[in-house]
């Protein structure tokens, strides 16, 4: 069985493997993906912020044995100006370890992600997943998410 809980201070060092997990992964599809930002004071200081915040949702699975295999990292934030009205939010990062995939903690996770958007009021939530990564977007679209906007990209090189 699984223990979903609400992220502490203390797992800041666990949630920060998880992360780096997750970059290695991303840098695949996107080489911009910094690997030293995890554990470079600015990212250590997102994750400080994320679990420390009311205007942020964290939330981590353990296993059996109490050892965390995945979070979920969220957060209302400011519209941009030329957004109608509302509240919006962001699903900013998930992993759940590749062993523990298919049992739906990710969907689990996301979902109590968006019940924490509803009982603040958000009016709409994004998430931005890798336009090459077809195994993430299938997953969001699976759970309701739909396209809206389109990152593209120019790399002018060095």
């Amino acid at each position: 069985m699984y223990l979903i809980r609400k992220a502490k201070p203390d797992d800041l060092p666990e949630i920060s493997k998880l992360n780096l997990e997750l970059f290695k992964i991303q840098h695949e599809f996107d080489p911009t993906a910094n690997l030293e930002w995890t554990f470079s004071p600015d990212g250590q200081e997102y994750f400080k912020t994320r679990i420390s915040t009311e205007d942020s949702f964290t939330e981590v699975v353990e296993d059996e044995s109490g050892k965390l295999i995945g979070y979920i990292f969220g957060t209302i934030f400011k519209r941009q100006p030329w957004r109608i009205e509302g509240k919006y939010a962001e699903l900013e990062s998930i992993y759940i370890k590749p062993e523990y995939q298919g049992e739906k903690l990710g969907s689990q996770l996301t979902n109590n992600f968006i019940n924490w958007c509803r009982e603040n009021k958000v009016n709409y939530v994004s998430v931005i997943p890798s336009a090459q990564n077809e195994s993430a977007i299938k997953f969001y679209r699976k759970l309701g998410f739909s396209d809206y906007d389109l990152v593209m990209h120019l790399d002018l090189g060095k």
